[in-house]
């Protein structure tokens, strides 16, 4: 072979190799598209697992008031001398040796150990001045609980209002979109309302895998939408009851989840009421939160809830604790 045909061989060598190097390079970009498809679709997957689940997660520690109302106060701590007595029991027990008589520091030696009695004392009062302050901290604590504990159990509306606000549990709804306000009325009746949000919650494109493993991104249809939606709202009910029974000493509370729909009546975009459950703590301790439906456990309280999967929510009158005690 002359030098020309050495060269074209050399040419086509490094075409052959650039050739390669592409089909390897557009595999690895296919592979990688791959993988951040398949990550986008589990993404998704979680998120809209974790919108219909709320109810599965309870962030407050049960509370017993009764017992907290009936627990006795902290001890009153007692002054104590044993440094003091220590020391005075080396003072008075302190025998000169030979050594202290030839050097002749046997009035220092004594003034040293009376001075030992005096910080002894001193030591003995801080300790017990310590004592007296984590007493008082203690007791502090002590009576502010009970004093809370017996609000509580005598159905005080501020106490409710207050427990509600010092623990508040409802930080990882509001941060998925819901909003919440308390009231209580005179006999204690708590009535809480959920100002959901659909547009900020609920994904308005579906993600999923094609069979060629890339990603496919899709409007989400209107029927599943409003699936989604329905469950996501009846699980912040059921969450918003579970904290509140882990809390509250209540048997009963009125949840109203609220939406900004057409009001028919003026024509403009007003927050109204979607669904409005009377949810008992007897009945609601029953549910097995792990294994239902959110949607289908409303069928298990007093509620009201006018929903299509065509349509969606409907406006609904809410629920009354009147409506309940004379059923």
């Amino acid at each position: 072979m002359g030098w020309k045909g050495t060269v074209r061989a050399i040419q086509a060598d490094m075409r052959r190799a650039a050739r390669e190097a592409d089909r390897k390079q557009k595999i690895q970009a296919k592979l990688q598209a791959m993988d951040d498809a398949q990550s986008a679709v589990r993404a998704f997957e979680n998120y809209i697992e974790g919108i219909t689940s709320i109810h599965t997660d309870c962030n407050s520690e049960i509370m017993d008031w009764q017992d907290t109302a009936s627990q006795r106060p902290p001890s009153e701590p007692k002054r104590s001398n044993d440094s003091e007595a220590e020391a005075k029991r080396k003072h008075d027990g302190f025998k000169p040796r030979l050594l202290n008589k030839l050097l002749r520091n046997e009035a220092k030696k004594r003034e040293k150990l009376k001075q030992a009695i005096i910080a002894a004392t001193t030591k003995d009062e801080e300790k017990y001045q310590d004592r007296l302050t984590e007493y008082r901290n203690k007791y502090a604590l002590w009576e502010k609980k009970k004093n809370l504990a017996e609000r509580l159990l005598n159905k005080d509306p501020q106490a409710f209002i207050d427990t509600i606000r010092e623990l508040n549990p409802f930080t990882s709804i509001e941060k998925l979109g819901s909003g919440l306000q308390f009231t209580v009325d005179d006999r204690g009746n708590l009535t809480a309302s959920i100002s959901v949000h659909s547009d900020e919650v609920i994904p308005k494109e579906k993600y999923s895998l094609r069979q060629s493993g890339t990603l496919s991104t899709k409007e989400m249809p209107k029927g599943e939408f409003n699936t989604l939606y329905q469950d996501y709202v009846c699980s912040c009910i059921l969450r918003v009851a579970a904290e509140l029974y882990a809390l509250l000493p209540i048997e009963r509370v009125l949840i109203n989840a609220k939406d900004n729909l057409l009001n028919p009546k003026t024509g403009h975009i007003e927050e109204q009421t979607i669904v409005s459950v009377m949810v008992m703590r007897k009945t609601f301790e029953a549910l097995n939160l792990n294994n239902i439906d959110p949607s289908d456990a409303m069928k298990n309280f007093l509620h009201n809830m006018r929903f299509k999967k065509t349509s969606g929510f409907d406006v609904v009158e809410p629920v009354t604790y009147e409506e309940v005690e004379a059923a």
